[in-house]
């Protein structure tokens, strides 16, 4: 019988999660970079919490900028659009300026669960679960919900500011429409000079 032939594995420094396959550098950069993040979402959270005149600030919007730009090139799309859409509130929420919706807190609370339960999995290496998608999809939905109700309160509120502009511009066009109109100046007549008469032809 002919020797059995070993055949060597290639050693591999590779992470599969799931259809992922990335480097183990990149896998520890990506989940470092992850946490960080993460901690300045829950910090900032803290703060919209306990500050009722509170918004979101540029820490909190550029964290879920970053988280979703990380894993998008990472290959987490689930991750990406989850803190793309959680970015896209906080910009509608600042904008709407203080105090937040009464649902903005909860929902807000609940997204960056969401985004440290997906990032929990990716450091754990293990592959999403259907309610891992499902719990996204759910946390989506909220985030549009708010989104779409701040940017309309911020177009009310534009409204009632064009408006009031429109009304002061139709008064001071009013105002000038009714102004008396000035009186031309009327040209004096030339003064006419009369000869003057001569006293020494009346005595002759």
């Amino acid at each position: 019988p002919e020797p059995a032939i070993a055949h060597a594995l290639p050693d591999t420094d590779d992470i599969t999660i799931g259809d992922v396959t990335l480097s183990r550098a990149l896998w520890t950069i990506l989940c470092d970079e992850a946490d960080q993040h993460l901690a300045t979402l829950e910090h900032e959270l803290t703060i919209l919490q306990f500050d009722p005149h509170a918004v979101p600030r540029s820490p909190m919007i550029r964290a879920s900028h970053t988280l979703c730009g990380i894993h998008r090139t990472g290959g987490f799309p689930l991750v990406a659009s989850t803190a793309k859409g959680l970015e896209q509130t906080l910009i509608s929420l600042e904008q709407r300026g203080a105090p937040l919706p009464g649902t903005a807190q909860p929902v807000l609370a609940r997204a960056i669960a969401g985004l440290a339960l997906l990032v929990g999995r990716i450091k754990a290496e293990h592959p999403f679960a259907h309610q891992d998608a499902d719990e996204a999809n759910a946390i989506q939905k909220e985030l549009d919900e708010l989104r779409l109700e701040a940017a309309s309160e911020v177009e009310d509120a534009e409204g009632v500011a064009l408006d009031v502009a429109r009304r002061d511009e139709d008064a001071a066009a009013a105002a000038v429409a009714v102004a008396p109109e000035p009186v031309a100046d009327v040209e004096a007549a030339p003064v006419v000079e009369l000869p003057v008469r001569d006293t020494m032809t009346l005595h002759a």
